[in-house]
């Protein structure tokens, strides 16, 4: 029996150790998503205290409800050291605020996942689901292997977690050739040495023996007969893994795949919102040229401060992507962590930034973006809702800055091509969308302006040129200067390219240069933002600006600034001035030419949000989430007093439900030893009934236990209904007896566990009782 009894731990050793291989494996899926050493030391540990709890539910048997409940306390107790240990104290105990946020993480951390760029390393409580997988995945795909007949299927579990890895994980191609070969041979080889064992058994309980998991001598002829399926399974394995190698490498994957975070809903869409450029004459109004928008320090002359990088156009505005089009530069997610911007060149720059009267959604920043410190009353607020687009290098805060919000950017500013390099560069790569609803005038000038050149970067040149030759800055307002529309629709560009005199400002000459590079083969964009006066560090609606990114090839974007210099305006223009007929074009409605300051970053879901003044709903919820909290707490510091008394109601419960009366009668007796035990009796563990009933004093159980001899002792058949009316006196008994203790003594009494400990007691003297 005992032989018997060490094979069976051996094969459940096995068992284990195949199948924390196999979820080893599936959890190197999510190494792409954090890419942190945090996640190897929370892999390791989930799979040691998960098999601490399958082993302990197996030996103990435990029900399924109290192995749930024993994993819930081990996630509680060990979660904040494994998935938030910012929150630990000294890096290992549980803390309020770490529970918390474990527990936030666990339930909002997997739309969390698939909207912070990538890798999230250990960002605030994004190892909560890592924790989740792999410590519940080895508890359920454990306690399968050890405790069911067909413990095959737990291989379901570590297949589901690497699913999970790569539905969570980058869009960018990959393939995991190691990891899916290294899980296939380990699989089969697991299989196949249960099919193996469970054969062994099957021969062994033919053979008459008692025990299913006593070796017996085999034949020369079936072992070699349970060697056959190995080998066969292990050619099979690697004719079908150089297959699949093979093939893979010659249909290697291309571009990006399809997985969750490409599917799912963005917190920030700047589709939701009005187009930042559109708004560009609201920073010249009246009111607002000279209002002081926010303070920088930290910024280079001749630096620009970035709001938003604008590359679709539908002949009405330029905007981040619209309701056709969905740009790279759309999509916008939470950065966890510092930018890598290793190996670009450039300037390293850190720029502090106060907000005095600026407002919306888009975050001044400049260069390429490192890192982004928000500090302040509102910096976790502001962190949360910092959003970062790699693609078009801008940042956005959901719910918009307000005055007194405050930040530093570290930031790398590119270098640039000097005009020689500009003139022999040759388009780039990126892709950016096809604009629509172009006007002809935008081909004419361009082909009017690089006539005889053939390079693309001398023909991007010429229209620059050309454009800052002809034209003159006019904002619309009242300043003696002649006026211009606002607007870059189509028929706008149209107007500045074929009117006698160019007049408009930044808004249009960007717009029309990013049109023309277009034209020529460039990869544009129109960026908005502000140029900061040289030696000042306060900047006001007058600094307002817009210019225009080429994408070349070697260099990236680079920032072509096509604005005219402010100079006076002509009052008659020059004789040799010929007029370009106005080609007729095919366009949808301009906007209404109003310069009417808007406010371009506020959605209508905002406005309707900050004109609801119903605050009863985000009160309850809030009431909701401290009782929830609280909840929470006293669940954790309540977990173990918790599972013993669990533990001892399943025990009860077991021994009241046995098949046949004796045994029930007997459990019955037992129940009452073991209160006695946990009320601080000493009984013996060789005493009789009558001797252990005699140890007890306040209480007469002498009767109980010559019932209980009785039934064990008796030769007929019992009736269940003695059985049932055993329980029920000694439920009366157990109630008289616990009024004899403190409400104190009680609860002790409940959470103790010397009834559930096995090693022998040494007797005392009748009647003597230990605190």
């Amino acid at each position: 029996m005992r032989r018997a009894r060490a094979v069976e731990l051996r094969s459940a050793a096995a068992d284990t150790v195949f199948f924390v291989a196999l979820m080893a494996v599936a959890a190197s899926t999510l190494w792409p998503i954090y890419q942190t050493p945090r996640l190897i030391v929370l892999a390791a540990a989930a799979f040691v205290l998960g098999a601490a709890v399958a082993w302990a539910g197996a030996l103990l048997r435990w029900p399924g409800y109290v192995v749930f409940g024993v994993s819930i306390a081990v996630f509680l107790v060990s979660g904040v050291a494994l998935a938030v240990p910012g929150r630990a104290i000294f890096g290992l105990l549980p803390s309020f605020d770490g529970l918390r946020d474990l527990v936030t993480g666990t339930a909002l951390g997997w739309k969390q996942l698939v909207t912070v760029d990538l890798p999230v390393s250990s960002y605030q409580s994004l190892l909560s689901p890592a924790l989740v997988l792999l410590l519940g995945g080895t508890v359920l795909g454990l306690s399968l292997a050890l405790r069911t007949r067909r413990g095959g299927v737990a291989v379901l579990i570590p297949i589901a977690v690497a699913v999970t890895g790569l539905a969570l994980g980058p869009a960018v191609s990959w393939s995991p050739f190691a990891p899916a070969v290294t899980f296939l041979v380990v699989a089969i080889t697991w299989m196949t040495w249960r099919a193996r064992r469970a054969r062994r058994r099957a021969i062994a309980l033919l053979a008459g023996q008692t025990e299913p998991d006593a070796r017996s001598p085999e034949p020369v002829s079936d072992r070699r007969g349970s060697v056959r399926p190995v080998i066969a399974a292990v050619v099979v394995l690697s004719v079908a893994v150089a297959a699949g190698v093979s093939g893979a490498g010659a249909l290697a994957p291309q571009g990006a795949r399809s997985v969750v975070r490409t599917a799912v809903e963005r917190p920030f869409d700047p589709r939701d919102y009005a187009s930042p450029l559109s708004g560009f004459r609201s920073y010249w109004s009246s009111d607002a040229v000279g209002e002081s928008l926010f303070d920088v320090e930290g910024l280079p002359a001749g630096a620009r401060i970035r709001l938003a990088a604008l590359d679709t156009y539908n002949g009405v505005v330029y905007s981040v992507g619209d309701a056709v089009n969905d740009s790279a530069s759309g999509f916008f997610a939470r950065v966890p962590s510092t930018i890598d911007r290793t190996g670009e060149a450039g300037m390293p720059v850190s720029a502090r930034v106060v907000v005095s009267g600026y407002r919306g959604v888009w975050l001044p920043t400049t260069g390429d973006v490192e890192r982004v410190s928000f500090d302040g009353a509102r910096a976790s607020q502001l962190t949360d809702a910092f959003y970062y687009n790699r693609t078009s290098n801008t940042a956005a805060v959901l719910g918009g800055v307000r005055e007194g919000d405050s930040y530093t950017v570290d930031a790398i500013v590119p270098s640039v091509p000097d005009d020689d390099e500009l003139r022999a560069a040759q388009p780039g790569d990126a892709s950016v969308p096809q604009p629509t609803n172009v006007p002809d005038a935008v081909a004419t000038a361009v082909a009017a302006d690089t006539q005889g050149l053939d390079a693309p970067g001398e023909k991007l040149a010429a229209v620059v040129e050309a454009i800052k030759a002809s034209g003159y800055i006019s904002h619309g307002a009242d300043d003696g200067r002649p006026y211009s529309r606002s607007g870059h629709g189509a028929d706008r560009i149209a107007e500045l390219l074929t009117a006698p005199l160019m007049l408009g400002d930044a808004e249009q000459y960007a717009a029309t240069v990013a049109l023309m590079a277009h034209e020529i083969g460039f990869p544009s964009r129109v960026v908005l933002g502000f140029a900061p006066q040289a030696g000042s560090t306060t900047v006001t609606g007058s600094d307002v600006s817009a210019w225009v990114e080429v994408d070349l090839a070697g260099y990236g974007w680079v920032a072509i600034d096509p604005t005219p210099e402010d100079r006076p305006i002509p009052e008659k223009l020059p004789d040799t001035k010929q007029q370009v007929s106005r080609p007729q074009v095919v366009i949808p409605p301009p906007p209404a030419a109003d310069d009417t300051p808007v406010e371009p970053n506020r959605p209508d879901a905002d406005e309707k949000k900050a004109d609801d003044p119903d605050a009863f709903w985000p009160v309850l919820l809030g009431i909701v989430r401290v009782v929830g909290v609280v909840a929470l707490a006293l669940l954790v510091v309540c977990a173990p007093a918790i599972l013993i008394a669990g533990t001892k109601a399943v025990r009860r419960r077991r021994r009241r439900r046995q098949p046949d009366a004796a045994s029930r009668i007997a459990g019955g007796w037992q129940e009452l030893v073991d209160a006695g035990l946990d009320y601080g009796y000493d009984v013996p563990a060789s005493a009789t009934r009558l001797e252990a009933s005699r140890v007890v004093d306040g209480v007469d159980l002498e009767t109980l236990a010559r019932r209980a001899d009785a039934a064990v002792f008796a030769d007929e058949q019992l009736d269940a209904r003695e059985a049932d009316q055993y329980w029920s006196d000694l439920v009366t008994l157990r109630a008289a007896w616990a009024r004899e203790f403190t409400l104190w003594q009680r609860i002790r009494a409940t959470v103790r566990l010397r009834s559930l400990s096995t090693p022998s007691r040494p007797a005392v003297r009748a009647g003597g009782r230990r605190g």
